[in-house]
């Protein structure tokens, strides 16, 4: 006689968990997990099923669990019996291949999560850029963490509202991560489902309703005052000066850091334009993959040829991001660009703001807001800019435009010239 059970795994501060089979037959007993995640405040120990939802409440699955359930037992006690009037042994691994071969249910995984969302990384490595995949990377290894602190397995099933709030408790509770940093794993985390979705590894589309919003924060950016400050400072040592060059080129091109990184002699060349000679930066963009053409300033000319003639395969000096942010602080402290400024962290509801001298807040990708911000307000027009940048869509270009309150008078001092007031 076999007796088949389920039961929900016992975990401490945990709601939803695997449930597991276990088989009762000749003094013996085994135990299977079953691929099924639960809520087991909806389980039913005396029916050994979930509990139908109520009115009110989101659909469990009830039925299709149930009836998994239902087909699990049946294929296990055929097979018992069958092997009782064979007279062959009932044994573990007969009990799994029969489950692997015969459940092919809609709750049962197609694929485990982690190993399809590496073949989704690697199937994707040769079309996007190293910033990316380090990306795509960095959310896989944050579900990770997440599915380590939980203590609970992540499957395809239980991507649900249930795993959402987990999320982000994960993000603002534990970690105390920001609201863009959230959504920037939220919406790699929606990619992944649709792409695996696609494949048919599973069915589920409870992701869809997942919403996470970036927030507006301050655009951090050098005026033409600082910019002049920073380009008449005396560097101590060769490392900040190198910095400082790399960063001045970007504020003069709007480069990323990836594309500094990268950007080689042969991407420069010069052109007569009326009679005179013009440098024009012209390679394809790390990220985007599109082709950047900017004519170089005086300034970027004098720092190319400051470099042009080093025997080395790309033009600037650039260290590794983290260094080169650090030495920029220390640069731009040199430079006295302390300007007190306002900045706020949002971290799901709690929200904090502080005030910062300027050279604090400077980064690699500040190059670039100051480029498009000064080029602005230089009144060089929105589609211009972007076409120097690389920019597909005004939202991701406003990101990086700041529109000063200098800007904001000077348009209504124009509004006011045209309107007659007696």
């Amino acid at each position: 006689m076999i007796k088949v059970n389920y039961y929900p795994k016992s975990v401490k501060d945990k709601k939803h968990v695997p449930l597991f089979m276990r088989l009762c037959f000749d003094s013996k007993k085994f135990k299977f997990g079953i691929g099924v995640v639960i809520d087991k405040t909806q389980w039913s120990s005396t029916n050994q099923r979930i509990k139908k939802s109520r009115q009110r409440e989101p659909y469990n699955n009830h039925n299709e669990i149930n009836q998994l359930l239902d087909k699990y037992t049946q294929i296990v006690t055929t097979l018992y019996w069958n092997c009782k009037n064979q007279v062959k042994p009932f044994t573990r691994q007969l009990v799994k291949n029969a489950l692997a071969d015969k459940l092919d249910g809609s709750l049962r995984e197609k694929k485990n999560f982690f190993k399809a969302f590496d073949e989704f990384i690697d199937l994707k490595k040769p079309s996007i850029s190293k910033e990316t995949l380090r990306k795509y990377n960095s959310t896989k290894n944050y579900l990770l963490g997440l599915e380590s602190h939980f203590e609970t397995e992540i499957t395809f099933n239980n991507i649900d509202a249930h795993f959402f709030r987990d999320l982000q408790e994960y993000a603002f509770d534990v970690n105390a991560h920001s609201t863009n940093y959230f959504v920037k794993h939220v919406n790699i985390l929606k990619m992944f489902m649709k792409w695996a979705g696609n494949r048919d590894y599973h069915g589920n589309h409870k992701y869809l309703e997942f919403s996470a919003t970036e927030v507006q924060t301050e655009i951090i950016y050098l005026t033409f005052e600082e910019l002049n400050k920073l380009i008449s400072a005396k560097m101590p040592n060769k490392k900040l000066d190198n910095v400082k060059d790399m960063f001045l080129f970007s504020c003069s091109t709007g480069l990323r850091y990836g594309d500094l990184k990268s950007l080689r002699t042969s991407h420069i060349r010069k052109i007569k334009h009326k009679g005179n000679d013009v440098f024009f930066l012209e390679k394809k963009a790390q990220k985007g993959r599109k082709i950047i053409k900017v004519p170089l300033s005086n300034l970027a000319v004098i720092i190319y040829n400051k470099y042009k003639d080093q025997k080395k395969d790309t033009l600037l000096n650039v260290p590794s991001n983290q260094k080169v942010n650090e030495y920029l602080k220390e640069a731009c402290e040199i430079a006295c660009i302390n300007a007190d400024t306002e900045k706020t962290r949002h971290s799901g509801n709690n929200i904090k703001t502080k005030i910062y001298e300027k050279w604090e807040l400077v980064t690699c990708h500040v190059g670039r807001k100051t480029f498009i911000s000064l080029m602005h307000a230089n009144d060089m027009d929105s589609k211009t800019i972007k076409s120097l940048t690389g920019h597909s869509t005004d939202k991701a270009f406003e990101r990086y435009l700041h529109i000063s309150d200098t800007q904001k008078v000077g348009l209504l001092d124009k509004l006011n010239s045209k309107i007659i007031i007696e």
